[in-house]
């Protein structure tokens, strides 16, 4: 499946140009605009809601949610956001990233940012058109630890449930860094799924939760299926 990227601050006109030739490809599933810190601008731009009522329009589609939920500019964006999920209920959103949760090694300087990640996902998973894949570990640290990716793992299946969790690799940034634990070496694809797969949040799950966030969920979300039939 592909997921193409968009410019949703284009005029609505050119947006449905742009549209309606990534159609032409059978394998395309949704679109992506990196919101990242410009959200809140991107978001209350006419036009993004214009073309957000076009993405509606097509059917299982897929818009991937990128953007940090842990720091002051998710507070100001939220409110627009949740109104834009609510608009446009036909629409997929899937949070990449699992909205970049804070490391919580050390607790008394993150306590607070959190405690926000965790209020913003609870807010997001009410909307039922809404998913969170789990992934990009590495962008908040090279050496981070496997309890951390439980914890924020965790959180994620008891707020969505686990119908509406998947997990990813974001490769090959991955690859990026060293094994967990005291392996020695750098990191493989197959090292990442071992250790996810060693995780205490896995180690706890039943073979039919571990093979739907490993992988029957995003056949599903992402309608694999349909694709290969």
């Amino acid at each position: 499946r592909t997921i193409v990227s968009i410019d949703l601050l284009a005029q609505p006109e050119h947006f449905q140009k742009s549209l309606q030739k990534s159609q032409q490809y059978h394998s395309l599933i949704g679109v992506r605009h990196i919101l990242d810190e410009q959200a809140y601008t991107i978001l209350s731009n006419h036009n993004v809601q214009e073309n957000f009522a076009s993405l509606n329009e097509v059917t299982n589609f897929i818009f991937e949610l990128q953007l940090p939920l842990a720091d002051e500019s998710a507070i100001k964006v939220m409110p627009l956001l949740l109104q834009t999920i609510d608009k446009n209920k036909q629409l997929r959103f899937i949070i990449n990233h699992a909205g970049f949760p804070p490391k919580i090694a050390s607790k008394e300087t993150n306590d607070n940012a959190w405690d926000l990640w965790t209020k913003q996902l609870t807010k997001l998973a009410k909307y039922p058109n809404v998913f969170i894949k789990c992934s990009g570990w590495e962008m908040q640290d090279r050496q981070y630890e496997i309890s951390w990716f439980s914890d924020v793992t965790r959180f994620c299946l008891n707020t969505f449930s686990i119908k509406r969790v998947m997990l990813a690799s974001n490769f090959p940034l991955c690859l990026l860094g060293k094994k967990l634990g005291n392996e020695v070496g750098k990191k493989n694809y197959a090292s990442y799924w071992q250790d996810i797969l060693k995780s205490s949040v896995i180690q706890q799950c039943s073979k039919n939760e571990k093979n739907a966030l490993l992988h029957n969920n995003a056949f599903r979300i992402y309608q694999l299926d349909e694709y290969e039939s």
